[in-house]
């Protein structure tokens, strides 16, 4: 019985096709994602996450261990003391060449690119960059923990 959700992730491309439009569980989701997961986390979520329409998003991406956050526009705080959604930003293709952002140091990068917002709702928060346009170094914001 735990196939199923794995054949049906494969059969439907991962995304739903419930006929009532709702949207699918996290548990298929979830096998989605395990099935996907040679893709990336990119081709991965594209696969088994419903995203709105492409467009052209600027803001500011932040590479930490083991963390890469998308926030609309410019910032220089990060507050996480308080319970919010951060999106994580997934490219489609690196940014980067040879390098690249260091593991353990954090970054700031203002950027431009054509992308798509997972739906609202979705079991996944994340914006997926199909195309950069720009891309450009910034200080990295300093982050509060707790209050």
């Amino acid at each position: 019985m735990l196939a199923l959700p794995f054949i049906s992730a494969m059969l439907s491309g991962c995304h739903s096709n419930k006929s009532d439009g709702a949207p699918p569980s996290a548990s298929s989701v979830v096998a989605c994602l395990k099935v996907q997961q040679d893709k990336g986390e990119y081709g991965a979520v594209s696969q088994c996450v419903a995203t709105g329409p492409s467009e052209i998003m600027s803001g500011t991406w932040v590479s930490d261990f083991e963390t890469s956050w998308y926030f609309n526009g410019n910032i220089n705080v990060i507050d996480l003391s308080k319970r919010q959604d951060i999106p994580s930003l997934l490219f489609g293709n690196s940014p980067f060449q040879a390098g690249g952002p260091v593991a353990g140091n954090r970054q700031a990068f203002r950027v431009r690119f054509v992308g798509r917002k997972t739906a609202a709702g979705a079991s996944v928060s994340a914006v997926l960059v199909d195309r950069l346009l720009s891309i450009q170094a910034v200080s990295a914001p300093s982050i509060i923990r707790s209050r």
